[in-house]
C-alpha cells in the first residue's frame, strides 16, 4: 500500500470532522442488540490510523484492527503507546482475505474501507 505512505501521516487531519465517537457509540447499540457486550472481541477491517478503534476500546470491546497500509498501521499502534488500550492486536493484513488468531464475537468496518474493496 505504497500509496498510504504519506497520508497515513495526515490522514487524522484530513478526517478531523468525524464523529468516531458517536460512531462507537452507535455500533455499540447494534453490537449489544446482538447480546454481543462489553467485553466482547471484535475486529475492525480497514482501521487506518485506529481513531474507530480507540473508541471501541473507551467502551469496553477488546479490539483488533486489519489494515493494508503498515504506515497506517504505525500511526495507529502509536495512539496507544501509554494508554489503558495496551492488548490492542494490530494486524497488517488484507480485509479480503485475513485470518485472526482467535475467534471474534463480531467484525466492524466504518468510513470508506469498503470502497476499496474491488
Amino acid at each position: 500500500m505504497e500509496m498510504y505512505t504519506d497520508f497515513a501521516y495526515v490522514y487524522d487531519t484530513m478526517m478531523g470532522d468525524i464523529p468516531y465517537e458517536e460512531w462507537a457509540e452507535y455500533t455499540k447499540s447494534i453490537l449489544e442488540l446482538n447480546e454481543i457486550k462489553p467485553g466482547a472481541h471484535v475486529a475492525e477491517l480497514g482501521c487506518g490510523t485506529g481513531s474507530f478503534t480507540m473508541e471501541m476500546c473507551k467502551l469496553g470491546y477488546k479490539m483488533t484492527g486489519i489494515d493494508l497500509s503498515s504506515d497506517m498501521l504505525s500511526v495507529a499502534a502509536s495512539k496507544f503507546e501509554d494508554t489503558d488500550y495496551a492488548d490492542v492486536v494490530f494486524s497488517e493484513q488484507d480485509m479480503t482475505d485475513f485470518s485472526l488468531p482467535e475467534k471474534q464475537d463480531a467484525i466492524v468496518s466504518v468510513c470508506d474501507s469498503l470502497n476499496y474493496v474491488i
